[in-house]
Order: C-alpha cells, then structure tokens, then sequence
C-alpha cells in the first residue's frame, strides 16, 4: 500500500495507542492493515490463523478502542478502520520483511475465501502478491485482472498490462515468463489505439513483442501484433498507408494459422482497407470470417475485439453504406449492435451507433442522427477511451451540424479535436473533422474561417491516403466555395476530384451529394437547364441507394421549381 504523509504528532500518538494493546490484539489489527481499509472477519481468521472465538474477541476489544468499526454483518461479517491514519499507522508499524509474507497469506486467504469470484478481485491479488515480492504470481493475477477488465473498460485495464510486462520483464526468462512478456506487449497496443499511444512507445512495443513472437515461431501472436500495431498506427497516429501495410500481412498470417478463431480475432484490421477506399477488399475479409465462425458469436473474441463476430457485421454494413446499398447497411448495423449487446460487447456497440450517423448522413435524416450521436456518447462516457471519447463528440458534432445547430456543432467538433490531439487517439477521423468544422462555420457566416479548416482537411486527407475523407473534403470545399463567391474552376476542380474518387473507390454514396452542388454551379452560371438537369440526376440517385431524406426534400424542391 502507499503510504500517505503522516502529521509526526498524530503518528506518533496513533503508533503508541497500538503499541499498548494487547500483542493478540496488536497482531490482530497489524493483520487487518495489511488486507486493507476494509476487511472481512472471515479473510482476517485464515491469515491471523486464530480460532473463531479468540479473533471474536480481538475484534470487539479493537471496536471497542474504536480502532476498527463493524460496517455490516451480512452476508459476511465486514469491519473498516475508523479513520485511514489509524490502517496507515499500524501498517506502517511492521517491518517490511515481516509484511511480505502477510500479504501472501492474505492473497491466499482471498483466494480460498472468494474462489467463485476471482476475476472481480484479482486487481486486488495481484497488488498482494506484489507487495508478497511474489513477482510471477503478480503477473498472473495482473494479467487476470487486465482481462477481467477487458475492452469495456480500457482505463483500468491497459495500467495491469503494464505491470505484468515490467513484472515479466524482471523475471529470469522460461516459457511462462516471455509468453507473458509477449501478450502484454500484444495488449498493450491493443489498448494504446484505444487510449492513445505515442510513436516511440508503439515502435518500441513492436519491435520486443516481433522478436518474442519471431524466436518461439508464434505465428498466431504474429498475426495479432501485426493487426494491433497497425491499429495504432491508423487511429493512434493518423498513418493510413501505415494501417494497411500492417494489415495486409495481419490477414495473410490469420490464413495461415488455419485457425478460425485467430482470422476472425485479426478481421476487423479490415478497417484499414476502408479508409483507403476499398470496400470490396473490407467485404470479402468479413464474409471470409462470418463464413468461417459458422454462426459462433464467440470466435476469436477477447484478443482485439470483445466480439470480431459482430465487428464484422458491422463493418460490412459500413463498407455497404459507402458502396450505396443503403438499406442493407442499416440492417447489419442493426445486426452488429444486436449481437454486440447479447455478447456484452458494450464498447463495440457505441461504433455501430457511431457508424450509423455516418449512414443517416447519407440518407438525409439529422434527427436519427442525433439519436445514434446521443448513444454513442452514452457508450463512451461508460468506456472512458479517448479513442470513444474523441469519435463521441465528432459524430454528435457532426448530427448537430446536419440540423444547422451551427454553433452547438463547433463546440461539439472542437471538443472532438482536443481529446484527439491531448491523448493522441482517434486521428483516422482527423480530416473528416476539420471538413465538417469548417462546414459549420459556413453556417455561421465565417467563410475565411471555413475555407482554411476545410482545405487544411482536405491536405491531410490527401497526405495520408484517406479516400473517403478525401472525397469529403472536395466535397466540402465545393460547398464553401460556392456558398463565399469563389472562382468557378476550383469549384470544378474540387467536384470533378471528388467525382473522380466516388468513382474509383465504388463509394456510390457521394454522387448524388455531388451532383447536388453542381447543380448549384449551373445555376450561379445562369444555366438553368443545366441546374434543372444535375438537380433529376440527383433525386434519381438518391432514390436508387435509398438516400430517402434527401430525395424527399429534393423532390419538393423540384415540384417548386417544375
């Protein structure tokens, strides 16, 4: 335990008080401080190894002394230390030598007293056998812990990762030893897109964990590593060309395995593909792995994802949005959430409520939007992630500016970029946030403000190879520019890119976005005919990818004019 700073007065008049008790009931209470602040009579019996009747006694003469209080009798006798200063005092009072063997006997005692409960306390077991100077049995426990925690809960787990690593790294190397060294590496990058993780720390990672895996020919550690140091580097860093050329060898390692279970752990580094804007490549990963689990939620889940199963789902649904099949993408969102929620993947269901703002976007409905924004902040506020934290505001930002709410819409998306560039998370979406930030500040009016946020993304875009943003952000320029009076060839410019992208990378979605604002080129041109006919061949491809918002305002907008 850590020992808080002390008054040397109280301290001194607390360490006498215990140090003229009873030596039974001394022991008793020096026992009790080495379990914690609180304690159950039961876990105290088996370490002070007193019969019932005698530690009955010890404990009413220490209530009595109003050193300790009874908290509650049932289902278990529990007692806590009155005041924290008295617990700091009397653990302070015993020799470190004499503690160590006393926090094994209480980690044992917990161990034997709670054994239908272990993971919901082995953070507290592993922190007894550290102090125990047990530092294999620390490890493992850590490493329970860590897993006990899981993707739900990044925040507590990826600090247990940390320690099994340093714990393992101390210890002489066996088989057990560096298979523990190697998945804590593993999983430290697996929580390090999800928190945040610098490049020096992830190179670092990869580089120990690539030679563990290399030396003991662990293809499947392999696989893993590849898939969740390219995740870092795409949602960590923003390194689009990076994720992929990490991705590509993650998949072709997961066929190799021949094992089911680790191709559908290393399926959702299909992400990868789809911020490069190949979606059928994103299509034929995820039918390979629901092919394969045959029906099982179960495979390959715990190594990246809580459920690949339903990650795959989803990203299929999402790569099917961009694809323009509009309608099945909204059923495998549906799909995911229902099946992440029955597995009790609670952090995966906030990305499919997160991608399905995307999907009302395209179909023209803010208000479903703000619905699925409002889940996903839900679902980040109870996992605490940047990465969540970050994409939470972003797509609230985003629904909010989808209802002209322009100024909630900047906090919201300044928000976004904050978190992402504090902890270092969530920088795939990095340009697709500038984009919709300078959008909203067209709205307000500030045009100089939003052609420079607007191409600022559109740069980034391009940099990193993000297909989609790219096309985003064309788009968006296009809007700026002919909403501030710009020269019409970069108008044209930026929608012919834009077109050219939708194009190449089969993302049908933007076309009729497209040809909406082209329409509004021919009219500031004058030509109406021109106007009248980009406006039809939008309302036509609307309803084709079944975009019905946008086609229902845009058929009302054309009876107006007709």
């Amino acid at each position: 335990m850590e020992e808080a700073a002390v008054p040397a007065s109280v301290q001194a008049v607390l360490a006498a008080r215990i140090d003229r008790l009873e030596h039974r009931d001394k022991a008793v209470l020096q026992a009790a401080a080495v379990i914690g602040k609180e304690f159950s009579a039961a876990v105290l019996g088996r370490v002070a190894e007193l019969p019932p009747g005698v530690l009955e006694g010890a404990l009413r003469d220490l209530v009595a002394a109003e050193f300790v209080y009874e908290q509650e009798l049932y289902p278990e006798a529990l007692y806590a230390f009155k005041h924290p200063l008295t617990q700091e005092v009397a653990y302070g009072s015993q020799l470190s030598e004499r503690r160590a063997p006393v926090h094994a006997a209480v980690a044992r005692a917990l161990a034997e007293q709670y054994h239908e409960r272990l993971d919901e306390r082995a953070a507290l077991l592993a922190r007894h056998w550290q102090a125990a100077g047990e530092r294999l049995e620390a490890a493992r426990w850590h490493a329970r812990a860590a897993a006990w925690a899981g993707s739900n809960d990044p925040t507590h787990a990826q600090p247990h990762w940390n320690a099994v690593r340093e714990l393992a790294d101390a210890l002489p190397e066996t088989q057990e030893t560096v298979a523990l060294g190697l998945e804590s590496r593993i999983a430290s990058l697996n929580y390090g897109w999800r928190l945040g993780m610098s490049t020096e720390q992830a190179d670092a990672l990869f580089a120990e964990a690539e030679r563990m895996a290399t030396d003991t020919q662990d293809t499947r550690s392999r696989a893993f590593l590849f898939s969740l140091y390219g995740a870092v580097k795409g949602l960590s860093h923003g390194s689009v060309r990076g994720y992929t050329t990490l991705a590509r060898p993650a998949i072709a390692l997961a066929e190799a395995s021949r094992d089911p279970a680790v191709y559908l752990a290393v399926a959702p580094t299909a992400y990868a593909f789809l911020c490069t804007g190949e979606h059928r490549r994103v299509l034929a990963i995820c039918d390979r792995a629901i092919e394969l689990a045959d029906g099982d939620p179960t495979m390959g889940a715990g190594v990246a994802i809580a459920c690949p199963y339903a990650m795959c789902h989803g990203l299929k649904g999402l790569s099917l949005t961009n694809l323009g099949e509009l309608a099945e993408g909204a059923r495998l969102l549906e799909q995911a959430r229902q099946i992440a929620r029955e597995q009790g993947d609670l952090e995966a269901v906030g990305y499919y409520h997160q991608w399905s703002v995307t999907l009302a976007y395209f179909q023209g409905e803010p208000e479903t939007a703000l619905r699925h924004a409002e889940q996903t902040l839900a679902s980040a506020e109870r996992n605490g992630g940047s990465l969540a934290r970050a994409n939470a505001a972003f797509v609230l930002g985003w629904a909010k500016q989808m209802r002209g709410d322009w100024r909630a819409a900047i906090d919201s998306l300044e928000q976004s970029l904050a978190i992402a560039r504090e902890c270092g998370a969530a920088a795939d979406s990095d340009a697709s946030r500038l984009s919709l930030l300078g959008e909203a500040y067209l709205g307000l009016g500030d045009a100089e403000r939003a052609r420079a946020l607007v191409t600022e993304g559109l740069e980034l875009a391009h940099a990193r190879g993000h297909r989609p943003d790219e096309t985003h952000a064309s788009l968006a320029l296009a809007r700026v520019l002919l909403r501030c009076g710009g020269a019409r060839p970069p108008m044209d410019a930026a929608l012919s890119r834009a077109l050219e992208l939708a194009r190449r990378t089969g993302a049908r979605v933007f076309e009729p976005l497209i040809h909406v604002e082209l329409a509004e080129v021919a009219r500031q041109s004058d030509d109406l005919d021109g106007h009248d006919r980009q406006l039809r061949e939008a309302h036509r491809l609307f309803a084709e990818i079944g975009a019905t918002g946008h086609a229902g305002r845009l058929e009302l907008q054309l009876t107006v004019v007709t």
